[in-house]
C-alpha cells in the first residue's frame, strides 16, 4: 500500500489508517478464497482440453492469482476506507468485494487458459507443421 502512496501502519493483522483501523480476521485472510479458487481451477483443469502439463500450470496458477486478487481487494478496501470511512469496509460492501475478488480470480484463470492454448492453435492452423 506504501507503493501506491497510502499511509498505513500494520501491526499484526491490524491495519492502522489515519482515520480508522481495520482488522483482518481469520475469515478474511484470503485462505477461503485460495481454497475456493484452487477447487475451481482443479475442476477447470480437469474439464479443459489441454496437455497434462498445461492442466497442472492452470491448477497451480490459482495460488498466485488468489494472492494477487486478495492484495487488490485489500488495497481497494483501504482506499475506500480512507475516502468514505470505516463503513466502506464492513457489511454489504465487504461481502460483495469478496464475491468480486473470486470472480476476478476466475477471469484470470480463464486468461491463463487462453494463454496456454495460444501456441496449440497456431500449430494446428499452420499446415507446414502438421507434416
Amino acid at each position: 500500500m506504501h507503493l501506491v502512496g497510502m499511509p498505513v501502519l500494520r501491526e499484526g493483522n491490524i491495519i492502522l489508517l489515519p482515520g480508522a483501523s481495520l482488522e483482518v480476521v481469520d475469515a478474511c485472510s484470503g485462505i477461503r478464497s485460495l481454497v475456493s479458487l484452487l477447487a475451481m481451477s482443479a475442476l477447470f483443469a480437469f474439464v479443459v482440453n489441454q496437455r497434462i502439463w498445461k492442466k497442472w500450470v492452470l491448477f497451480l496458477a490459482a495460488v498466485p492469482i488468489a494472492i494477487a486478487s486478495n492484495i487488490i481487494r485489500l488495497i481497494v478496501t483501504v482506499a475506500l476506507t480512507q475516502v468514505y470511512g470505516k463503513k466502506a469496509a464492513i457489511g454489504v460492501t465487504h461481502t460483495y468485494s469478496g464475491i468480486a475478488t473470486f470472480f476476478f480470480g476466475l477471469l484470470l484463470l480463464l486468461l491463463v487458459s487462453k494463454l496456454l492454448s495460444i501456441n496449440d492453435r497456431s500449430i494446428a492452423s499452420d499446415p507446414s507443421r502438421n507434416s
